[in-house]
């Protein structure tokens, strides 16, 4: 979700910027996009800080792999339940 938004976004502003000096875009869009892109950090840096938190290896193993599948089916469920996929 991370890799699309960023190549989403990056290419608009590339190609806009050849083509045109100053660019408009739908605030609802770039609002709703910055907020997927939130959520998308947010599960890469919690199951992260979750790993770095415990030292013992069994238990740190089971929890974090807990966790990153969690933060996954979230990931899963915004991205289906955002209305529209395409710009």
């Amino acid at each position: 979700m991370f890799l699309w938004l960023t190549q989403i976004l990056g290419m608009c502003f590339f190609v806009g910027g050849m083509r045109r000096p100053e660019q408009l875009y739908n605030s609802l869009v770039a609002q709703t996009s910055a907020s997927m892109m939130t959520v998308s950090v947010a599960s890469l840096l919690i199951p992260a800080a979750f790993h770095a938190t415990f030292t013992g290896e069994d238990l740190e193993e089971k929890n974090t792999l807990k966790i990153s599948r969690a933060s996954s089916i979230l990931l899963l469920l915004v991205y289906f339940s955002y209305p529209s996929r395409s710009f």
